[in-house]
């Protein structure tokens, strides 16, 4: 079962094993891997203690409650505004470095100007300010898209923010986008399974073949992109691609390695702990931080005998800067804890918005790998915007022949109204 607790151990046990296996020059410590168990393990400690603490007299719920069918206008809003949006920063990311959309209508055109457009961003050249915000609103409809699949809608209507998400990394090759916009909609995913039957989805043979087949998708998306960063379809080069893409997939645990041998598994010296600076947007106002001076742009380690660099250093790195290493295996424990509850409450009330809390909490985990996503706040304000939108009650949601009964199949396919065009 997809539950917190195993999810977040399958993921990051399927990690260290491919680094292992498919990366064995590089630089990854056994003592690392010992530090990453042992904050799993706090993790899932969390989660078994939450789970421990009883419904508080509660009855879980035997169907989801009755929701106002005209939700779904809002929702089909939703998503129809992300896909418009997710266009619109590529169209805007384009006209701030000089370039039209019809030079990107044909191959060899967006070839060319993807290639010119990372370049200036590599040497600093500033995109829209527009940009970030009208991502975190595609965002935003990455999460509530998969709510639609309670009011019949399709799976084109589902991924619809994913898809439309790919034209800004086609034409910036700025892939994390993409990535959040499709663990957004996973996480959701897996959430309305516990609203629908009340229990994480189990690993039937038919997830396990959808995850693979969008797995796949979602990778040959990522390398095709890569592809478009270099200007060229060059089977000269493929093998070059392909050690990029293996430092991309696998590379931050190395380089985590690295970053704290070097820096004896403490903070940066001399610099005070963040309190949350590099893991949640917004704290720097309080703590009074720099957050960007907690990136790494600029800091690459090596983390393989090739040579190979990188400057992605999983989630460890910055709960590390922020708490040090004690602190962030006990706030690990305090967030499995807290991941724990919701994933409780959803149990028993089958509430749309906590699912899109539950929702948030499963995104994070699947790209940990690479950062903590909660730093961005264009992706904060994602995550409130769609729980918003689904906690939003209709007036009129009283009237029993506009509510329907969440948990129960589909309208029948021949009723299905068109919900995207």
């Amino acid at each position: 079962m997809l539950t917190p607790s195993r999810i977040f151990a399958a993921y990051w046990l399927a990690l260290i094993a491919a680094a292992l296996i498919f990366y064995p020059g590089s630089l990854l410590s056994w003592g690392t891997i010992r530090l990453i168990l042992l904050m799993v393990g706090a993790f899932t400690l969390g989660v078994l203690i939450a789970g421990h603490g009883g419904s508080g007299g509660k009855t879980p719920a035997k169907t989801g409650p009755s929701v106002d069918t005209s939700k779904r206008r809002l929702l089909v809003g939703m998503v129809r505004l992300g896909v418009l949006c997710n266009v619109l920063a590529a169209v805007l990311a384009l006209r701030s470095h000089g370039f039209a959309v019809t030079q990107v209508l044909s191959l060899p055109g967006l070839l060319s100007t993807a290639n010119s457009v990372t370049v200036a961003r590599y040497s600093g050249a500033g995109g829209s300010l527009f940009v970030p915000p009208l991502l975190g609103i595609g965002y935003a409809a990455a999460l509530v898209s998969p709510t639609l699949r309670f009011y019949g809608a399709g799976w084109l209507t589902v991924l619809a923010p994913v898809l439309s998400s790919l034209a800004f990394a086609a034409v910036t090759t700025e892939r994390l986008g993409l990535l959040i916009s499709a663990a957004l909609t996973a996480g959701s995913l897996i959430s309305n399974s516990v609203v629908a039957t009340g229990s994480a989805p189990r690993l039937s043979k038919r997830i396990v073949a959808g995850a693979l087949v969008a797995g796949l998708t979602l990778g040959a998306a990522f390398t095709s992109v890569a592809f478009i960063r270099v200007g060229r379809i060059d089977p000269q080069i493929a093998d070059v691609i392909y050690q990029k893409q293996k430092v991309y997939a696998l590379g931050s645990l190395p380089a985590f390695s690295e970053w704290l041998e070097r820096n004896n598994a403490t903070p940066v010296q001399g610099v005070r702990p963040g309190w949350g600076t590099s893991t949640l947007a917004g704290v720097e106002y309080v703590t009074g931080r720099s957050r960007e001076a907690t990136r790494a742009y600029d800091e690459f380690e090596m983390i393989d005998s090739q040579g190979s660099r990188s400057n992605v250093y999983t989630v460890f790195r910055g709960l590390i800067m922020d708490f040090g290493v004690a602190g962030a295996i006990l706030l690990l424990a305090l967030a499995g804890f807290v991941f724990g509850r919701v994933f409780r409450r959803v149990q028993i009330t089958r509430s749309l918005p906590w699912a899109a809390v539950l929702a948030c909490f499963y995104a994070v985990i699947l790209l940990t790998n690479t950062m903590a996503i909660t730093s961005f706040t264009n992706v904060i304000g994602a995550m409130v915007l769609g729980v918003a939108t689904l906690a939003w009650r209709s007036p009129g949601r009283a009237r029993e022949n506009g509510t329907q009964r969440l948990g129960s199949p589909p309208p029948p396919r021949t009723k299905r109204r068109r919900l995207l065009t």
